[in-house]
């Protein structure tokens, strides 16, 4: 399969998957402070249930080879959900998903998401676990 193949196959899982993950999540947007200006400077966006579950109780649910899409898709969401409610500072999203083989596609389709949204790229930062191989 090729390269343009694979990303157009990646792409239209992602987008399926972006639409479902709709359903059973939500985000609680929690302040990050600057301590020495006292004052709030961005939200990180954390993944949670319905009824508030927390992020491992969602994450043990989906299948292994899903979790790149979940994360990917849980970005997009958050980032929809942030330019909803408004938020202009920074807007922290963790990626516990991104390798080498999906990171140009993740980066691609976060930015696609920020764009569509209105954000600046500059609001956004990027979370790696201090593990990731990226």
């Amino acid at each position: 399969m090729d390269m343009a193949t694979t990303d157009f196959d990646r792409r239209e899982r992602l987008a399926h998957y972006t639409s479902v993950i709709g359903m059973g999540i939500q985000f609680a947007f929690q302040p990050v402070v600057d301590l020495a200006q006292g004052r709030i400077s961005g939200y990180e966006a954390l993944v949670r249930g319905r009824s508030g579950e927390p992020a491992g109780s969602i994450i043990a649910n989906v299948l292994p080879e899903n979790l790149a899409f979940f994360d990917q898709a849980c970005r997009s969401r958050a980032i929809r959900d942030a330019a909803g409610l408004g938020i202009e500072s920074c807007l922290f999203l963790n990626c516990t998903q991104i390798n080498p083989g999906n990171l140009e596609l993740a980066l691609a389709t976060t930015r696609e998401q920020v764009d569509l949204e209105g954000l600046s790229p500059s609001q956004i930062v990027l979370e790696f676990a201090s593990s990731s191989p990226v």
